[in-house]
């Protein structure tokens, strides 16, 4: 889950406990963040929270990265991990010093077990710090970087911005009475290209897994959860359409803003289940913009972390199945998925068999002008252009190749029109997108077509279809309705302003008269001073007329809210589920303390930790069975010389018995005759004091 998501969802409790983190409270108090989020997503903040954990939480860190990744994940099986790799004491201590740092959160499931996860920009800063290495050399010249990759171009925005172009030029999208979209609406949508086409989409598959619809390809569903994680479709009268407000909102955005949004969505929804995927990930996706690196070059990097990690985690990541622990998994579920969301480029050399990969820039190139414009009013934008100058260029242009190559011509301003825009607007337009003024006859072409079509507005109709002639009768001879009344189609049918339809709704009403059908459209309605080249353009509606039986009736009040007469909206249902949320699940409001780790701490003798000693066997034995019970180490002299073990349990042998351990991560067995002294050690309470010179003699 993202840090403020975490914090938002966090007890005011916790909250007030982090912000007494030493390095925390310093940065707030010094307000060079502005708020506890930024604190967990910053690189520098990240990097000065984990030089202030202990030397052994640093060290179990990266295991506990490695093997549960991002999470969520049950801290049961980070205590078995913990048990198999050495000290449950040690894992125990690793996970409060983080929880209390603010690199781990933890919640609860309803019936009580804890789950932790790592808030996301966390995770991704933390595997940077520690896998810092580069692990490929590139031997490209940096002026040969631009003519193999070209400029970068932000598919996925270009992608969104022109699906929501393509809906809503078609008025909508059918769809089913459970909730998804008509076959034949995206195939009107791939025959107009509303969505990415890539060759590296085929690798999609293969990160959405179980999570993909049905009847959707694995672009269709990207953008089509994009589109609803910010709310810009709504499903209104049985249909998909954009949301204008929400949809106005988001063309406003900067680059660097969807940037983010792109990556928080891609970060829930499309994140690699393995962990070891998802440790790649944050390396690739917080890696320097001018490093290339290899699929190989980033696997020979991981696989010595877990080479450098336990040996049962080792062992583990090389039984991996799913997908195999190997560098063309990593290249076919990461890297080229990567690629076609537009977080990476791909290069590749003819006569080599790696492709290359360097990370996309977080913020654009600055390409000015954004429009380049010709006499005959062909126009190339740049992929850079703002969203806002975008969308309206399409609505006042034809498509020629490509979404960003376009021409301005009569049929494409009067389709403008009647979505809202004056004709006039194409010329700012295109002088300020170009960044120069038009040429004169440019200039001259335009005000002709302009003054053809005339200064036109907008004006929201409805064609109404009655079930009886004098119901249409009614509408015409009540005076208020007279203005509103547009035209008449025939004796049962009219155009109507929209605006009139409530209260005429409303008055048919209370005489028991329900319409056949009534469907919006717009108008073109010209200056009035211009009757010489008077224009109106009704847009026909395709519904038939269909005699309203009492299930439509039915269907039709249910769309029209009771007290207003609006029809009902609300925003989709997502594609996709998240994959790091713990939305589910309650944060805690406190840390366990020393004593819930260590139960009845005070009620053993003193001397077991402060110093090494020769006890009787009776003495030894009870020492030894509260270590094994608490997860903790021992520390023994033998032959003179001190080493530490971990127990896992006393096993009688004859008249004897003998402890089994780990001694330098080695399973082993030894005798109480075989230390002279030993020392109960506790992490966290006494695992970093010296020895002292007695200990030592």
């Amino acid at each position: 889950m993202h840090a403020s998501r975490l914090i938002d969802k966090s007890p005011a409790l916790w909250l007030r406990q982090l912000k007494q983190h030493p390095v925390i409270s310093r940065l707030l108090h010094e307000q060079q963040y502005e708020d506890l989020a930024a604190c967990l997503t910053n690189e520098t903040s990240v990097k000065m929270l984990y030089q202030s954990l202990s030397e052994r939480t640093r060290q179990m860190l990266l295991p506990i990265l490695l093997r549960f990744g991002m999470g969520p994940f049950p801290e049961e099986q980070c205590h078995q991990f913990g048990q198999s790799n050495g000290s449950l004491a040690e894992v125990k201590i690793t996970i409060l010093e983080l929880r209390r740092s603010g690199l781990l959160f933890a919640g609860r499931k309803s019936w009580g077990d804890r789950l932790l996860a790592f808030p996301a920009e966390t995770f991704e800063h933390l595997i940077r710090l520690i896998l810092s290495a580069d692990p490929i050399k590139s031997v490209r010249k940096e002026e040969e970087d631009d003519a193999h990759v070209g400029i970068q171009e932000p598919d996925f925005q270009l992608a969104v911005l022109r699906f929501l172009y393509e809906v809503k030029m078609k008025g909508g999208l059918s769809i089913t009475q459970k909730g998804t979209i008509h076959k034949r609406e995206l195939q009107h949508l791939q025959g107009k290209k509303a969505f990415p086409e890539q060759d590296e989409w085929r690798y999609m598959p293969l990160v959405l897994g179980d999570h993909t619809a049905s009847g959707y390809r694995p672009q269709e569903v990207v953008v089509l959860e994009y589109a609803h994680r910010h709310q810009l479709l709504k499903r209104q009268s049985g249909k998909l359409r954009i949301a204008e407000d929400e949809c106005r909102t988001w063309l406003q955005l900067t680059y660097e803003q969807k940037q983010q949004q792109w990556l928080e969505m891609c970060r829930s929804y499309l994140l690699p289940s393995a962990p070891w995927l998802q440790c790649a990930w944050a390396w690739v996706i917080r890696q320097p913009a001018v490093e290339w690196f290899s699929a190989q070059g980033l696997f020979d990097l991981l696989q010595q972390a877990y080479d450098t990690s336990h040996a049962a985690l080792k062992q583990e990541q090389a039984e991996e199945k799913n997908p195999p622990f190997t560098a063309d998994s990593l290249e076919t579920h990461l890297l080229l998925p990567l690629t076609c969301l537009g977080f990476l480029h791909l290069h590749h050399e003819e006569g080599k068999q790696q492709n290359q990969y360097r990370t996309a820039m977080a913020s654009p190139k600055q390409v000015e002008p954004h429009l380049y414009v010709t006499a005959d009013l062909t126009v190339y934008a740049s992929p850079y252009a703002p969203s806002s100058l975008l969308w309206e260029l399409f609505h006042y242009t034809d498509e020629e190749s490509g979404c960003l190559h376009r021409k301005v011509t009569m049929s494409a301003l009067q389709r403008a029109v009647l979505y809202g825009y004056q004709p006039e607007g194409v010329i700012s337009l295109l002088k300020e997108g170009g960044g120069v003024p038009l040429r004169a006859e440019t200039r001259a072409l335009l005000a002709d077509w302009i003054d053809m079509i005339g200064i036109a507005q907008v004006q929201e109709v409805m064609m109404v279809t009655f079930s009886h002639s004098f119901h249409l009768k009614m509408i015409q001879q009540h005076e208020p309705f007279r203005s509103s009344l547009v035209a008449v189609l025939h004796e049962r049918a009219c155009i109507l302003e929209a605006e009139a339809w409530t209260e005429v709704e409303a008055y048919l009403g209370k005489h028991h008269c329900v319409s056949t059908s009534a469907s919006s459209s717009s108008r073109l309605t010209d200056k009035p001073d211009r009757p010489e080249k008077q224009v109106k353009h009704v847009k026909e509606s395709k519904e038939s007329k269909v005699r309203m039986d009492s299930k439509d009736r039915k269907e039709s009040k249910n769309r029209m809210d009771s007290k207003d007469g609006k029809q009902e909206e609300s925003h989709t249902q997502g594609w996709l589920a998240d994959r790091i949320s713990l939305d589910r699940y309650t944060l805690e409001s406190d840390c366990p303390d020393m004593e819930e780790i260590y139960s009845g701490m005070q009620d053993i003798p003193g001397m077991w930790l402060h110093q090494m000693r020769n006890y009787h066997a009776s003495t030894v034995h009870k020492c030894i069975e509260q270590a094994i019970a608490w997860g903790a180490r021992l520390r023994l002299k033998i032959k003179g010389e001190i080493m530490e073990i971990t127990p896992r349990r006393l096993e009688a042998s004859g008249p004897s018995w003998r402890v089994s351990c780990l001694l330098d991560g080695t399973p082993s067995s030894l005798f109480p005759e075989e230390w002279e002294q030993i020392q109960l050690i506790l992490p966290g309470i006494n695992d970093t004091t010296e020895l002292t010179s007695e200990m030592k003699e």
